[in-house]
């Protein structure tokens, strides 16, 4: 029926399909075949239409298209339906593995995922009818094939009946009002209909991006709170977890009374012993609770006025009694939250006391205690012990392992941020394109909410002030943001100031991120990792698809400012560029290729005498010492991430608004330099630029020193060695 490539690729296709895995989905996408086949992509893409056309495939319309070939998969699923279209690998995977009553299918449940499972399973049988679970995960990860697995290990376990359905709400693609009806009902005189969390057949519901619910990330949270659990909002400093708190606070005072503590408020002298901090903490209650809107106070605060009053009360055993007293005698459950709950982790009184919380806690059945206890701050429960004392015995005994996971997103998104901007643009009417500038913003930030907030502040308050910017639409653009992100990285703040003290306090952590950053390592996530899990911790690191990214571009050139500067006073490249940087600027734009022919003369001139480990370990600092002092006060650089490995670094430097693009790598040879050409052709495309650079540092005796250029297409490479 079929012959040639066209029969080639339906044949690829059958053998690939038998072995369909996760891990492998980009071996179905046209660009792979075409590579495989020596084929154009569009001549590929034009195969494979044709082939779903004619029902030999189905296709899965993720980005890149996938597809399959239908007979296998057929084969596979016996009998069941089987569409010629799918949304995701995860709808079709859902098919495929329907049924199963274990978590044999799942990759890494015997290995790397068994952590996971096991505290799965420990939700779903925890008295007395299991708890919420919370899935984080990329897109793409599995999220809703583990969730079908979850749902069949239930059936298989009699924790929910065998005819219970399995449903599964998209909150991306339902309108709120919609959802609010779907969930709770309608009860008006047109209507009388039941929502499906009052439908008993409802057993097991999965909300998919529950976060774009709406606006009501209080209600995420008071799903927790309903089932009496304790957790935990550990993020990075300025993250956004007081704001949390305070918003939770508000929605839940009807229903609950809200104890909201600051243990900054809590000097080092109320930790001198247990005595002093239990008067405190329960003088911090007393007064707390007589400001909540409830009833019976007195009664209920007679046993923790007794520990303030009684000079000789005042232990721990004693506080916990007269709070158990409390809770009991309260008019409605108790929360208690915390805010920045580790500032006083430094001191065993509170570790103490964290641990007689969790023992209450897991006693509440006999013993009353607060409904929910919620803790703020930056480091995680498990890692409180790090800053008590640096014996390794003492760092993952943690007094909360009862805790239940907070995994709610609280970074925002593109589409957030545009939100936002909308707002603030029907107000003032800026004219700015509201959806470039939201990517802009999150390509500098990746949403974490303090450096959004920052540059928004500086663009509404500090830049139109300036004299360059010549209406407010120009404020609001690329070279706006370009400018706000200068002033962050130029200002002392206290948010930056804590990460400085927080790498000079963890070495190792310090270390691993400068490998990255100057010796371009791939480093594997594991949280196992004590300098990796600090650094997840503080926000500073991401995981990127199993490997560490540093969280955002601010932090990234912060960091190398850091580091940079810590070297500047010491080194004799940042002193040639420093003395002679008038030179590298004309009319006031910056002569490229200047600053490339005077770095391969330095450069020969300081380290030409030094050993070829020595310079290939430092040849990527020492251009960036030798930049920093050309371009200071006046532009900005940052690292591509996707680029930056041991062989090759691509520098984005921006000064006064216009872009130059410098690669740097270690010289393998004509070829490698060949495919490097083309691939700096292919950024500088991308960036919308004619000119680029190269350089690269060669360790061979005979090799050649100097600068050429390079006609690649239609762009222009300025090519240095040194």
């Amino acid at each position: 029926m079929y012959s040639g490539t066209k029969k080639l690729i339906l044949d690829y296709l059958m053998d690939e399909t038998a072995y369909l895995k996760r891990k492998n989905r980009h071996h179905y996408s046209s660009a792979y075949i075409a590579d495989k086949f020596v084929i154009s992509r569009s001549l590929s893409s034009h195969y494979l239409n044709d082939l779903y056309k004619e029902g030999e495939l189905i296709k899965v319309n993720e980005r890149p298209v996938l597809y399959l070939h239908k007979d296998i998969l057929r084969s596979r699923i016996r009998g069941k339906s089987l569409r010629s279209e799918y949304d995701t690998v995860e709808d079709l995977e859902e098919l495929l593995h329907m049924g199963v009553s274990k978590f044999t299918n799942v990759i890494g449940s015997d290995y790397s995922l068994r952590s996971s499972i096991e505290n799965i399973k420990k939700a779903l049988h925890y008295p007395p009818h299991g708890l919420p679970i919370v899935l984080c995960g990329k897109p793409g990860s599995g999220k809703r094939f583990l969730s079908r697995q979850i749902y069949a290990y239930c059936q298989a376990e009699q924790l929910i009946s065998e005819n219970a359905e399995y449903t599964y709400i998209s909150c991306d693609t339902i309108e709120e009002p919609e959802l609010f009806t779907l969930l709770f009902g309608k009860n008006d005189e047109k209507s009388n209909e039941t929502g499906i969390l009052k439908n008993s057949k409802y057993e097991y519901i999965v909300f998919n991006s529950f976060r774009n619910a709406g606006k009501n990330i209080q209600n995420a949270l008071a799903d927790y709170i309903d089932e009496g659990s304790y957790f935990i909002i550990n993020k990075g400093r300025q993250y956004g977890k007081t704001t949390t708190l305070s918003a939770l606070e508000k929605y839940l005072k009807d229903d609950y009374i809200v104890l909201s503590l600051d243990f900054q408020e809590i000097g080092t002298e109320d930790f001198a012993d247990a005595s002093t901090f239990a008067k405190v903490f329960a003088g911090m209650i007393i007064e707390t609770f007589e400001m909540a809107d409830t009833g019976n106070k007195k009664e209920a605060l007679i046993p923790l006025a007794s520990i303030v009053a009684n000079p000789d009360a005042g232990s721990l055993k004693e506080l916990f009694s007269c709070l158990s007293k409390m809770c009991a005698k309260a008019f409605k459950p108790i929360v208690l939250m915390i805010d920045e709950a580790d500032s006083a982790s430094n001191n065993q009184v509170f570790i103490d006391f964290l641990a007689q919380l969790r023992s209450y806690y897991l006693s509440r059945d006999k013993k009353p205690i607060f409904h929910s206890v919620i803790l703020a701050g930056v480091y995680d429960i498990k890692n409180l012990k790090l800053k008590l004392r640096p014996d390794a015995e003492h760092k993952y005994n943690s007094p909360w392992n009862i805790a239940a996971k907070f995994n709610i997103d609280m970074s925002f998104s593109v589409e957030q941020i545009a939100s936002m901007l909308e707002e603030y643009e029907n107000d003032r009417h800026t004219n700015m394109d509201v959806k470039n500038i939201s990517k802009c913003i999150y390509a500098y930030t990746s949403g974490y909410p303090y450096l959004v907030s920052a540059i928004c502040k500086i663009l509404d308050e500090d830049i139109p002030e300036k004299t360059h910017f010549n209406s407010i639409t120009e404020v609001w653009s690329e070279r706006g943001i370009a400018e706000a992100v200068k002033s962050i990285l130029s200002e002392q703040e206290p948010f930056f100031e804590s990460m400085v003290r927080q790498l000079e306090e963890h070495p190792e952590m310090k270390k691993m991120l400068k490998a990255i950053l100057f010796l371009g390592k791939k480093m594997s996530y594991n949280p196992d990792i004590p300098a990796i899990s600090l650094a997840a911790m503080f926000g500073y690191i991401t995981n990127a698809e199993g490997n560490i990214q540093i969280a955002n571009r601010i932090f990234e050139m912060r960091l190398y400012n850091l580091f940079l500067a810590e070297e500047e006073l010491s080194n004799a490249i940042y002193d040639r560029a420093q003395g002679n940087k008038s030179q590298f600027i004309s009319n006031g734009k910056l002569n490229m290729d200047l600053v490339i022919e005077k770095f391969v003369q330095y450069y020969h001139d300081i380290y030409g005498k030094k050993d070829e480990k020595f310079l290939e370990e430092y040849g990527r600092k020492f251009f960036l010492l030798y930049l920093k002092p050309i371009i200071n006060g006046s532009g900005n650089y940052y690292i591509e991430a996707r680029t930056r490995n041991m062989k090759r670094t691509d520098i984005i430097i921006d000064y006064k608004g216009i872009q130059s693009i410098v690669e740097l790598k270690i010289w393998h040879g004509q070829e490698y330099n060949r495919r490097g050409e083309d691939q700096l052709a292919e950024y500088l495309e991308y960036y919308h630029l004619e000119r680029g650079y190269m350089l690269s540092f060669d360790f061979n005796k005979s090799k050649q020193t100097g600068m050429r250029q390079v006609i690649v297409g239609d762009k222009l490479l300025i090519e240095a060695v040194v």
